[in-house]
């Protein structure tokens, strides 16, 4: 018979005892419970930036085509509705910018397409490159146009409203930004 040498202790560990593995398993464990509500945080920070770069870009849409109306329009004034002929002329209150006719209602570029009279006249998606986000269809009469995050937990109310402040032909264009839903 033989025997085999004693090992000492340093040569006989070769793997992880069960108390170091479940010690292992209960940090990670906390530390994914820490963390992930801050990684989920992020995405929704991700969102909400995105919205707020919408929305300035949908200001600066709106104001740039509304320069754009009174350089084209003696008369591009507030005074001026949608479907009524600019003075002196038989036309309906528009501006052609990247070759898309865009109609103005009371100055400031619409949230509707064209009816009517106007027929072909877009709004002010035209002047816009839209990705990552999805336009909700116009409800007649609202005034109103959404830009929503489609992959948003709630894409209702992650979303930059435009909306003319109408009939009130005193009122501005509004960028309402929604983000309880992100």
């Amino acid at each position: 018979m033989k025997f085999s040498p004693r090992l000492s202790p340093r040569q006989h560990a070769h793997g992880f005892t069960l108390i170091e593995l479940i010690m292992v398993i209960v940090i990670l464990g906390v530390l994914s419970a820490v963390a992930l509500p801050k990684f989920l945080d992020m995405r929704r920070d991700a969102r909400v930036a995105k919205l707020q770069g919408l929305e300035a870009t949908l200001k600066t849409t709106a104001h740039q085509l509304r320069a754009l109306c009174y350089l084209q329009y003696q008369h591009c004034s507030d005074q001026v509705p949608f479907q009524t002929a600019v003075p002196g002329t038989t036309e309906m209150p528009r501006v052609v910018s990247n070759g898309d006719t865009i109609g103005m209602y009371y100055g400031w570029p619409t949230a509707w397409w064209g009816y009517g009279p106007t027929a072909g006249y877009k709004d002010i998606t035209a002047g816009l490159t839209l990705t990552d986000f999805t336009v909700a269809p116009y409800v007649p009469g609202s005034f109103l146009r959404d830009f929503q995050i489609a992959d948003a937990q709630d894409p209702t109310n992650c979303k930059v409203s435009y909306q003319l402040w109408m009939p009130n032909p005193s009122g501005t264009a509004r960028f309402v930004l929604s983000t309880s839903g992100c």
